[in-house]
């Protein structure tokens, strides 16, 4: 996540719905990871300068994935508006949450161990 003017991102599009009292939809039991783009900078820096995870794969994550739900409250704590909108029901054999589990990675877990990392970071670019 970072500033950029997508209207399709999801940030953008929970806010801009939020801010203008618009009615939208979101899926109940949906989760999502959400990550400053400047933060993956420094971690990417991080890790080549001290050559740390060289020749490994690694996933990149918060340690805290956020129902949809969640998401929708912080912005409308930042906002300072009731958000208008309905939960769809997904079927329960699909599976629409990716990043369920903490990254096995001590350096990228070390790094997301600040507490409400997601809500700090929405208020940085939508406040």
């Amino acid at each position: 996540m970072g500033k950029n003017k997508n209207p399709f991102t999801l940030t953008n599009y929970l806010y801009r719905k939020i801010k203008n009292k618009e009615n939208f939809i979101i899926w109940n039991k949906t989760k999502r990871n959400l990550i400053d783009i400047r933060d993956i900078k420094k971690i990417v820096k991080e890790t080549l300068i001290k050559k740390k995870l060289m020749k490994n794969i690694i996933n990149i994550k918060n340690n805290d994935s956020l129902y949809m739900e969640e998401i929708v409250s912080i912005f409308s704590k930042i906002l300072q508006r009731k958000p208008k909108y309905k939960t769809s029901k997904i079927k329960d054999n699909f599976n629409n949450n990716f990043v369920y589990r903490k990254s096995e990675n001590k350096f990228i877990t070390d790094f997301f161990k600040e507490k409400n990392y997601t809500e700090k970071v929405l208020q940085r670019y939508y406040k």
